[in-house]
């Protein structure tokens, strides 16, 4: 995903997914990248339908929620090795998104840095780079440190404030003040 992306999850209803460190994604379910982008979609949609029975019915008899997550693990596989380019990205990831163009070009042993990363899903570095800064960013807004957003601009090597609130409205559709990251964006009971 590389903007916001709201879905509604039934009440008193256990939801399980997956979701993948970026550019492995393809690697794990054999579909190309551009096609799963900025997308939510269904399992069956690119499994065969007995493959994905089989899966459902196994998540179907778990007894919790971890048992389901393990089936799902179990199904994807093992992690694929790393190609170079895909070690660039995980460099990017390591590094919560500030990395040197010299260092990124070096984990793809290129010369230069591609305009877009293979595997990425045609998403540039640059662009990468400022959502794994935003998550990092998320990660430190601890509900005590919520109301304290310069502090967080500061420590997560943003320009200002303001700056942080930009990236913050682009990537989850909300300004920091209604964003809560245990349940995501929400409307605060009084003004902030």
């Amino acid at each position: 995903m590389t903007c916001a992306h709201q879905v509604e999850l039934p009440v008193r209803q256990v939801t399980l997914g997956a979701r993948f460190k970026p550019a492995m994604a393809a690697r794990f379910l054999r579909v190309g990248a551009t096609e799963i982008v900025d997308r939510t979609i269904e399992l069956s949609d690119f499994w065969s339908s007995r493959r994905t029975r089989y899966l459902a019915e196994r998540i179907a008899d778990a007894k919790t929620p971890e048992e389901g997550a393990a089936q799902i693990e179990t199904a994807l596989g093992e992690a694929p090795a790393l190609d170079a380019p895909e070690n660039a990205i995980a460099q990017l990831v390591e590094s919560r998104g500030i990395v040197s163009l010299d260092d990124l070009a070096d984990a793809a042993q290129s010369t230069a840095v591609p305009k877009n990363l293979p595997g990425a899903d045609g998403i540039s570095p640059k662009r990468l780079a400022r959502i794994l800064h935003f998550r990092n960013a998320v990660a430190q807004a601890t509900p005590g440190r919520r109301g304290d957003w310069a502090e967080v601009a500061l420590e997560c090597g943003y320009h200002d404030q303001a700056h942080l609130i930009n990236e913050f409205r682009e990537f989850s559709g909300v300004a920091p003040g209604n964003f809560s990251t245990d349940l995501g964006p929400h409307t605060p009971s009084r003004p902030e």
